[in-house]
């Protein structure tokens, strides 16, 4: 049976790009970014925020969903570091790099409620009430409002599968910005999906039970295991203009709070110009509309 948290992320599952990190990775066909990186590139320095939520599918339903608070914790903070690490390589200034909280925007479907598993303890949340905040985005009312704001608004775009439409509010990059010393703002949000052992087991039950009937029968049973998966939203901004420069998702098929495999960080942003540089020119611009790239595979700079 699926729960109510599975129909609110399928959005999520089509937007997202499914690294394959044996060998070169697959790239997305297309890719949102601003019209102005054919000729150059504005972004010198970045500020990395970030937010995480991590889907315990064992103990949601179609009345409540979960998220669970030390995973989604775990999660975050590795993707942070990593993507922070690859924005480097790529030439540019992090300034700041940190996680900002947990489980912002309202993510219930069909009426669910949203709950968090805080080390065993479950807690209801309400309206759009982040789980967890971190003690460098609680000390600054502004500063926490700004953000706060901009990764609901993103939230909500996910989980219609419209991220590309995207705009921030100047006046939060601005409190962002004077926070930050950044010149582009980036959001990144991690979500990820967590089957209890029991889940696995029950499935792959039923499908060896499916199988062993399919040897008598012409029905053909295709196995389909709950799978363990992390996902990555990024999307920067230029702070002064307030224009979207990048914006991509992917996807791996992990543990979410094992971390991605190597080569991940990379693959995801091979698309992003190094320092400098314009866009690579195995993406043409192809849509002035909606800022639409089509790339080629295994695209790099």
């Amino acid at each position: 049976m699926k729960s109510s948290v599975s129909r609110l992320l399928l959005g999520f599952a089509v937007a997202a790009v499914s690294l394959q990190l044996s060998g070169c990775a697959d790239q997305p066909t297309q890719l949102h970014a601003a019209e102005s990186l054919q000729y150059g590139n504005p972004m010198k320095k970045v500020a990395l925020l970030g937010t995480g939520h991590v889907f315990l599918m064992g103990k949601s339903n179609d009345k409540k969903t979960f998220i669970g608070l030390q995973d989604s914790k775990t999660a975050l903070e590795s993707q942070v570091h990593g993507v922070k690490d690859e924005l480097k390589q790529l030439g540019y200034k992090v300034t700041y790099a940190a996680p900002a909280g947990i489980g912002y925007g309202d993510w219930e479907a069909d009426g669910a409620e949203r709950w968090v598993d805080a080390n065993g303890k479950d807690r209801q949340l309400t309206g759009d009430t982040p789980a967890y905040v971190y003690p460098s985005l609680a000390a600054n009312a502004k500063y926490r409002s700004a953000v706060g704001r901009e990764f609901i608004k993103i939230a909500t775009l996910l989980g219609k599968d419209k991220i590309g439409e995207y705009a921030p509010e100047k006046a939060d990059l601005k409190v962002i910005q004077q926070a930050t010393g950044a010149d582009t703002i980036c959001f990144m949000t991690v979500y990820g999906y967590k089957y209890s052992s029991g889940q696995k087991t029950a499935s792959t039950a039923e499908n060896v039970g499916g199988a062993i009937f399919g040897l008598f029968s012409p029905i053909t049973i295709q196995s389909n295991l709950p799978d363990d998966s992390v996902h990555t939203s990024l999307v920067c901004n230029e702070a002064k203009t307030g224009q979207v420069m990048w914006q991509s998702v992917a996807g791996l098929d992990s543990p979410p709070a094992t971390g991605p495999a190597a080569g991940y960080y990379q693959a995801f942003l091979n698309t992003f110009p190094k320092k400098g540089a314009k866009i690579t020119s195995k993406c043409t611009f192809a849509d002035k509309s909606s800022s639409v790239y089509n790339c080629t595979e295994n695209s790099s700079n």
